[in-house]
């Protein structure tokens, strides 16, 4: 909470007439440290399962689909899609892949 509530300090987005900053919202997704996230079909889910060796898409490390990456992408998910994720550092693009759960 303080965290935000520094943000839209810094923003000149601050209220002193007693709204609720839990009411305001901060557009996070275009900052650089939220990766893309994409929901991949069902055919490239098994190439990637075949791919990597493994039993069944249960094998893959997992993800809450409640996740705030994957809210603030808007993604529509249901339990067992398959999320690939696009993260930059200094070696350069990395893509990871997770399961849902709820």
């Amino acid at each position: 909470m303080l965290l935000q509530w520094l943000c839209w300090r810094l923003k000149g987005n601050f209220y002193s007439d007693g709204d609720s900053l839990a009411k305001k919202k901060i557009d996070y997704l275009p900052h650089d440290l939220v990766p893309k996230h994409e929901v991949i079909p069902e055919k490239e889910t098994e190439k990637l399962i075949k791919d990597l060796g493994l039993d069944s898409k249960s094998g893959l490390p997992k993800i809450k689909k409640d996740d705030a990456g994957l809210k603030i992408h808007g993604l529509k998910l249901k339990e067992g899609d398959v999320v690939k994720i696009y993260r930059k550092d200094d070696t350069g693009k990395n893509i990871y892949y997770r399961m849902v759960i709820s």
